[in-house]
Parts: structure tokens; C-alpha cells; sequence
């Protein structure tokens, strides 16, 4: 993270033709579809989020699963729901195994943008892409449920650790749940002692 990147653009410029350099201000700069703003009070770092692109995801989503219009996500806590078994449920037919591929796609690009809560289940996701099933089809709409409620969530870019600061909205997402059903999905899975406790900060768009 460079402190005058503008020594390191005038050199490029020399090699490449460089269109357009899209500034990173306090407020949100759009790039490729991901939010990027500098850190609040003064911190070093920025906050990189998918919220303008969300919204955009999220009308075309219930477009996909319901094209007249009278459908919505309900809202939801966690990425996935329990119990979700590869094998149980009726297999989609062709409309809607193409209808799933889009959606997958969709989260794929969203997890792209900064969005890393939503990673395992986007993978998980993804590797019924072949032969999804209805409860597949279930799982996509508890996805963008939990992406409804959580869209303002952003991902922070710091050399430095963590640390809240009085007036700075931080939360440390809890995510028991999501590892008891990763360890139902994976019961022989062990678990990895690390030399130091990995924590996911996230924090919420103001």
C-alpha cells in the first residue's frame, strides 16, 4: 500500500495506456462493481464491499427465481441453513438447472468483490452445478437472504492489526454455526491447531 501511488502511476503511464484512474475517497468509489473507501477516522487501510452491486444482484436473483415480480427474500442470520444433504431432494429440471447456474454465478462474482462470508457456500454451491437439487435451489434463497440483511457488510484492507476504537461500528461474526454444519457436511474433517486464534472482522457500512 503505497503512500505517494501517484510516483508509481506516472511510470506506468509510461509503458501502459492507462484510460481512466478511478480516485478512492472518503466516500465509496465504484470499481468493477466493488465498493472502495478509505478507512473512517483517519485510519490507515480501506473498506472494500459489494453493496452497489448487491442491489443490482439481488433485483436480478428474484427476477431469476420468480419473473413475475411477486417474490422476495426472506431475510436470514446465517449463509446456510442446517441439514443440507447433496443427495436429498428432487433433481431440477433443465429451466431451472439453468436458472441455478446463473445464480451461482452471481454469488460467485459477489464473493469476488470482497464479499468472504459467503465463500464456502458459494463453493459448496457450486459443486451441485451439475445435478442440483431442490434443496439446493432452497440453499441459493437462504444465501441471498443473508446477503438482503447483510449487504452493507464490508471487507477491511490494513497492514495493521484490528483494534475497535471508540465510535467505529466493528462486529466479530460469530460463525459456530456455519462450522457445525461445515462438520456435518465434512464429519472426517480434523481440525488444524494454529500457532494464533484466526478471527474475521467485518465491519458494518455507516
Amino acid at each position: 500500500m503505497a503512500k505517494h501511488a501517484e510516483r508509481y502511476m506516472s511510470k506506468l503511464k509510461v509503458i501502459y495506456n492507462i484510460r481512466h484512474i478511478t480516485p478512492i475517497n472518503d466516500s465509496s468509489s465504484l470499481y468493477l462493481g466493488m465498493d472502495i473507501r478509505r478507512m473512517p477516522h483517519g485510519r490507515r487501510g480501506f473498506l472494500l464491499g459489494a453493496s452497489t452491486y448487491l442491489q443490482h444482484a439481488l433485483s436480478t436473483a428474484r427476477n431469476i427465481f420468480d419473473p413475475s415480480g411477486n417474490f422476495d427474500f426472506r431475510m436470514r442470520n446465517t449463509v446456510l441453513g442446517k441439514d443440507l444433504d447433496n443427495q436429498v431432494g428432487e433433481l431440477l429440471d433443465e429451466e431451472h438447472h439453468t436458472k441455478y447456474m446463473r445464480l451461482v454465478g452471481i454469488l460467485n462474482w459477489i464473493s469476488e468483490l470482497g464479499r468472504l462470508d459467503i465463500t464456502f457456500a458459494t463453493r459448496l454451491l457450486s459443486r451441485q452445478c451439475a445435478a442440483p437439487r431442490s434443496t439446493h435451489w432452497e440453499a441459493l434463497k437462504h444465501v441471498f437472504g443473508y446477503l438482503k440483511k447483510h449487504a452493507s457488510y464490508t471487507l477491511p484492507v490494513d497492514p495493521r492489526p484490528i483494534i475497535a476504537e471508540p465510535g467505529v461500528p466493528i462486529e466479530v461474526k460469530n460463525y459456530d454455526k456455519e462450522l457445525e454444519m461445515f462438520q456435518s457436511l465434512y464429519p472426517r474433517a480434523s481440525k488444524i491447531s494454529t500457532p494464533m486464534p484466526l478471527l474475521v472482522y467485518i465491519l458494518e457500512s455507516t
